[in-house]
């Protein structure tokens, strides 16, 4: 039993949602609201307003500050069942009820666009995941491959279903070493290039005609 506790450990992947960069943008666009509202409190309280604008007013701002918070707090876990991410709604999937993955990542980009993968699952739509924790990434990279890596028993997703940016990912299916997502989407891109390229077509057989006397 004891042997079980480093196992499920090493299986399961958990961090921020999205990077300090995106965190202090979020930060920075909020307190620049504030501050005009603060600036312009006089004449927006000089103006009439009617219930139906204040209950507007009201449920914008409750929203801006819910997405903001979340922002700041969100989290992205993956295991060997499911993923999952906290948000203004819990959002997780079974990895048993996925049917496609995508994964969206943009290297010299990361800490703007935060990295996500975008799945499909049997009977509930798409969900769309963000991370920005390296060990959860390298995950999602394996998921997006077709298979689990260091989780037993191993899951697979269609390999026709695969696809990385737009790129489709075919029978190229293959484990990762754990340095990083970065190898691991490099080295599919690679697989991808040498499995879809075109192949060159063998010389078709030129028909001879005899002629009979």
């Amino acid at each position: 039993m004891q042997s079980e506790a480093p196992q499920t450990e090493a299986a399961t992947a958990e961090g921020a949602a999205f990077p300090l960069p995106v965190k202090a943008l979020a930060s920075l666009l909020v307190a620049a609201l504030l501050f005009w509202g603060i600036r312009a409190a006089d004449q927006i309280g000089g103006v009439g307003w009617s219930s139906g604008a204040v209950v507007f007013m009201a449920i914008t701002l409750c929203v801006i500050g819910l997405c903001y918070y979340w922002i700041l707090c969100s989290r992205t876990a993956i295991d060997a069942t499911s993923i999952r991410q906290t948000w203004l709604w819990p959002k997780r999937v079974a990895l048993a009820d996925i049917t496609q993955a995508k994964l969206i990542y943009v290297p010299y980009l990361r800490w703007l666009i935060a990295p996500r993968l975008i799945v499909r699952a049997r009977g509930l739509g798409m969900f769309v995941f963000h991370t920005a924790d390296d060990k959860v990434l390298r995950k999602f990279a394996n998921l997006f491959l077709g298979a689990i890596a260091d989780t037993s028993p191993r899951q697979k997703i269609p390999a026709r279903e695969s696809q990385v940016a737009g790129m489709p990912g075919g029978k190229c299916v293959a484990d990762h070493k754990p340095e990083g997502a970065t190898d691991a989407v490099t080295a599919h891109r690679k697989r991808a290039n040498k499995h879809y390229r075109p192949q060159p077509q063998p010389p078709k057989p030129v028909a001879s005609h005899r002629r009979e006397n």
